[in-house]
Formats: structure tokens, sequence, C-alpha cells
């Protein structure tokens, strides 16, 4: 639980860059038919289809993109720290992809060129206005507000 916590406190380094990966993969569907206008009281349903893929997820993946000798020496160099199971609202990564869905990608887009323009479209938005994560969470605050997950340890008897 520490591990993701301890990255983010390290002091920045350029010559050891620090690189937060996550992945959406989606699918491009246009409108099935003629969507209707809205209407004064209407609740708008959000529609987000998406497909989840595990397998870029080892270092065994860049064997499938690369010849083995260029497989093995990217492999060497990368030190990867997973997220905890239930602890995606540590990463960073998956917090802007969040933040990217909810404002950009929650609704049909059905081709691949309007879905590059509208992601350049967002994140111009979002570097023009310097939006960033304030990462507050430490270390020591997570030993203290998630001390249920850590072991409890008794005195040994007779010392």
């Amino acid at each position: 639980m520490e591990d993701i916590p301890d990255i983010y406190e390290m002091p920045y380094n350029p010559t050891v860059p620090v690189v937060r990966m996550d992945e959406k993969l989606c699918q491009l569907f246009g409108e099935a038919r003629e969507p209707l206008p809205m209407r004064p009281g209407d609740t708008r349903k959000v529609d987000s289809e998406y497909v989840r893929n595990g397998t870029t997820h080892a270092l065994s993946s860049l064997y499938r993109a690369f010849p083995a000798p260029e497989a093995r020496r990217i492999a060497k160099k990368p030190e990867i720290h997973y997220t905890p199971k239930h602890g995606s609202w540590l990463d960073i990564a998956e917090i802007k992809r969040n933040v990217m869905t909810r404002q950009c990608l929650s609704r049909r887009i059905e081709d691949m060129d309007l879905f590059c323009q509208e992601l350049a479209a967002w994140e111009r938005e979002r570097n023009e206005h310097t939006a960033c994560i304030q990462w507050q969470f430490t270390t020591g605050k997570a030993r203290t507000k998630l001390v249920s997950l850590y072991p409890k340890f008794s005195p040994i008897e007779g010392n």
C-alpha cells in the first residue's frame, strides 16, 4: 500500500523519469438512430462503452510487439510499481483518465479522426489552464488513514 505514495514523494530527478500509465480502450460508435432533441426536465442518459484488455500489463507484452532481443532490452529498463487492488484512487494516471472520460468521452464518437480531435481539444484546454493534481496523500497519512489494512501484532509472551 505504501509503494505508490513513496513514488509520488520522491524528489524530481530528470535522469530517472517517473511515467504513470493507465489505459482506456474505447470502441467507436456513431448514433444508431437520429438522436431526439432534449426537452426541458428530461434526464440525459450517458452511454459510455469501452472494452478492457489486460494483456498490456506485463512486460511479456513487449515480446508481442518487438523482436525478442529488442523486447528484452526494453524490459530491462523500467521499474514497475502496480497500483494495489481496489487502490485506483492512488493512481494519478487513473484519476486523470476518469476526468478525461467524464469531460470528453462520455458520448458516442463514430470515427478515429473525430476521437483524436476531441482528445486534442480537451488536452489543449487542460494545458492552457494548467490543470493538475495536487497530490497530498503521503506514506505517513496512509499509515494513519488505512490502519485497518495493516496487520496487527501482539507482543510475544515471556518477553
